[in-house]
């Protein structure tokens, strides 16, 4: 009976939905429930749609409004040759290459898309100027099942003979963790389940490894809590996993106590013999770091803590008988300070790098110091100090100017204390990323040339321009705008604004020739680093997180409201776009100011933190939104949460939402009940569009074909709605 019922509501649906589907994306229904937080009763009318990959309704409703987007995008004329153009763009560079790690015998191991290939493979060197090898090609797994895969991390041995990789099936994370034998590019047999994010760590031996593990969610468990409970457990090559003895787990070892709730991994670092033990409360920057001799290290090992969250660190280094922290505590831009570690004994605290007016970003270890970065705004710098004088700091030349950075680099990692130098990526608004190495042999810090330069990957005609506008409460937030030289404030262009404000997160200067599609159609670029992020270090997030939230938005509206009111952008054509968090940021922009916007584009966005929480992503991120259990902290959800503040009778800008049907991240529901919610109440006129890919997740190692898709959705949508007539659409048809 029940099946019969499923059926003959699935027909009723698909029919309805081919009648509206002729001039309209399907309206939604209507199934309203309501709910009560410490006495407020807030109604909902698309709650339904949370269960959508059960509800037949639910999948019918999203399936027809992706179908009637792609017909949209489509039939305009211009539509192909645009992704052609960004084919071209993407593809001109040789290689793409990510996370490259150089060891000390020379060993070279980075990800690599060629151009014209689809998606990112490991690939190994034994010397930077010896033959490339491809060690694992995630296109040979996709044979296996028809679905694109992507490698989510590599770990590899510390002398190089062996390499984890996590793999994973269309954008979902759910990583399986793989070993591959370097000499042979053999995979071992290897196989390691529920290794989303894991952090891997190799003992020296070449043959063992450390890594994270999520549990098996068991059937009726709810799936928020699908991040507790995870273990460190110690794998060796051609064991059974089942059997993999657990280092860390909640209530395991007295010695280094944490709740089921928090996460706890064990990092090595090569070259030295204590090994530490980082306890998290996931997205919480601060952490607690524990220590212990490696000679001791196992199930019942005595960890000696370092720091606990109340000394606000976020990050460790090693340098001689020291451990060096980042911490904020008393010092909102960051300091470095020391304590001695030995023979299991904690020394004093000892100040090292004093907070000073510049934030410090990221500190590493290597054989011959500790290397960190600090910014002033978007202008970062290298620094080191020695052995010999740790309180005096060296700032390095860089190749050119840029953002250098380790941790893209360098996961997880303290550094390597068997390697002088350091490595690290570095970025600008108008040159594609390079890999540098700075020797203290040679004294400079130079590219290595992992990845020449392509032909369009340092234009001479793109220029930026570093701003500061004054927020609604005079704060001045930071503004950085791209276009081509022969750009005009004229008052006459589209400008495309993004900004992200979470987590502390710096939205660093980064360019990729796909920026030229837009560019060359007359767009601005302006990225606004707002509160929440982390340009001016720990104060300017917590400026923008929980209570202080609204900050994030209003700043992205006064960055608007400047572009507009000094010619950068036309009144009508101002687009707005934020992603994952940076949802809050946009979904709100647009609820308090509809009138500011011509076009929206959420992008995997977090549009109902009030209901976030009751995703399996939901709890990690409580220390950095809140949670309705506390009720000041529901306030702040209540404001932040975009689709609260849908109002009927609205004029709403022109919106596109993108979503990954896999997101593990920001559920797709997210973005379907906001469409849905704005598609009933808005009266602009203005589409409202959903834009479903159901072959990725939140943008995790999606295909490149995918990040071109991507890409030309947004830019066709956004070329449409400022008048472009070449990205007019005919009438869809169904």
């Amino acid at each position: 009976m029940k099946l019969s019922i499923l059926l003959i509501l699935a027909v009723w649906v698909a029919n309805t939905i081919c009648v509206l589907a002729e001039d309209d994306p399907p309206k939604a229904p209507v199934h309203e429930v309501e709910d009560e937080y410490w006495g407020t009763k807030i109604k909902d009318p698309y709650r339904w749609m949370e269960n959508i990959k059960q509800d037949p309704e639910a999948q019918q409703w999203l399936k027809a409004q992706a179908d009637f987007t792609m017909r949209t995008l489509d039939s305009m004329p211009g539509y192909g040759k645009l992704k052609a153009r960004i084919t071209e763009l993407v593809n001109s560079e040789p290689a793409t290459i990510s996370r490259p790690h150089l060891l000390a015998n020379g060993n070279l191991f980075y990800l690599k898309t060629a151009a014209g290939q689809n998606t990112a493979k490991l690939c190994f060197r034994k010397s930077a100027s010896a033959d490339e090898v491809v060690l694992v090609n995630p296109d040979e797994f996709g044979k296996q099942d028809g679905k694109p895969h992507a490698i989510n991390f590599y770990a590899h041995s510390m002398d190089g003979s062996h390499v984890a990789f996590g793999i994973s099936a269309q954008g979902s994370e759910n990583a399986f963790i793989h070993v591959v034998e370097t000499a042979t590019g053999k995979e071992t047999g290897d196989v390691i389940p529920r290794c989303e994010g894991s952090v891997v760590s190799w003992l020296p031996d070449g043959r063992r490894f450390i890594y994270t593990q999520l549990q098996e969610l068991k059937p009726g468990q709810p799936a928020t809590e699908k991040y507790f409970y995870s273990k460190a457990r110690l794998h060796e090559i051609g064991s059974d996993p089942e059997k993999d003895e657990v280092y860390l787990a909640s209530g395991a070892n007295p010695t280094i106590p944490f709740s089921p709730q928090q996460a706890a991994a064990i990092l090595l670092v090569p070259g030295s013999d204590i090994c530490f033990a980082i306890v998290s409360n996931f997205v919480q920057n601060e952490v607690a770091f524990y220590a212990t001799p490696c000679e001791d290290l196992g199930p019942n090992a005595k960890w000696v803590q370092l720091c606990d969250f109340d000394d606000e660190v976020t990050a460790a280094g090693i340098l001689g008988p020291d451990v060096y922290f980042l911490t904020h505590k008393n010092a909102p831009k960051f300091k470095i300070i020391a304590r001695t570690f030995h023979d299991g004994k904690l020394g004093a605290v000892k100040e090292v790098i004093p907070e000073s007016d510049k934030v410090i970003q990221q500190i590493i270890s290597a054989k011959d110091g500790i290397y960190y970065t600090a910014s002033d705004g978007v202008d970062c710098r290298l620094y080191k100090i020695g052995e010999s004088e740790p309180s005096r700091a060296a700032e390095i030349a860089l190749p050119y100017e840029g953002w250098p950075s380790f941790y893209g680099v360098e996961d997880y990692s303290i550094g390597d204390l068997q390697m002088p130098g350091v490595l690290f990526d570095l970025t600008s608004w108008t040159r594609a990323a390079a890999f540098c190495r700075y020797s203290p042999d040679q004294g400079v810090a130079t590219d290595l040339n992992l990845q020449p330069l392509g032909p369009y990957d340092h234009p001479p005609d793109l220029v930026s321009e570093e701003l500061k506008v004054k927020s609604y409460d005079g704060t001045l937030v930071p503004l950085s705008v791209l276009g081509l030289k022969k750009f005009k404030r004229d008052g006459s262009r589209p400008v495309w604004l993004q900004g992200y404000g979470a987590y502390g997160i710096v939205d660093e200067p980064a360019y990729s020739p796909s920026m030229l599609a837009g560019l060359e159609h007359g767009l601005w670029r302006a990225v606004a680093h707002v509160r929440g992020g982390g340009v001016y270090g720990d104060a300017w997030h917590r400026a923008g997180m929980k209570a202080t939230k609204p900050n994030t938005w209003k700043d992205f509206i006064a960055c608007g409201e400047y572009l507009i009111e000094n010619g950068y952008s036309a009144k009508e054509k101002l687009v707005g776009l934020g992603g994952s968090a940076g949802g809050i940021l946009i979904g709100r922009a647009v609820t308090e100011r509809p009138d500011l916007f011509a076009v929206a584009c959420p992008i995997v966005g977090a549009l109902d933190t009030l209901r976030a929480e009751l995703t399996a992503n939901g709890p990690p991120n409580i220390p950095e939104f809140g949670t309705v259990k506390n009720k000041a902290e529901f306030e702040a959800l209540r404001e932040m949460s975009a689709y609260e503040h849908i109002l009927p009778g609205t004029a709403y800008p022109a919106l596109l939402f993108y979503h990954g049907y896999n997101d593990p991240r920001v559920d797709v529901w997210m973005s379907a009940r906001a469409a849905a919610r704005f598609q009933a109440d808005t009266t602009s006129g203005k589409p409202v569009l959903l834009d479903i890919d159901y072959e990725s997740g939140h943008g995790i190692g999606n295909t490149r074909a995918q990040q071109i898709r991507r890409l030309t959705d947004l830019l066709a949508f956004v070329l449409w709605q400022v008048g472009d007539p070449e990205f007019q659409p005919e009438k869809p048809k169904s």
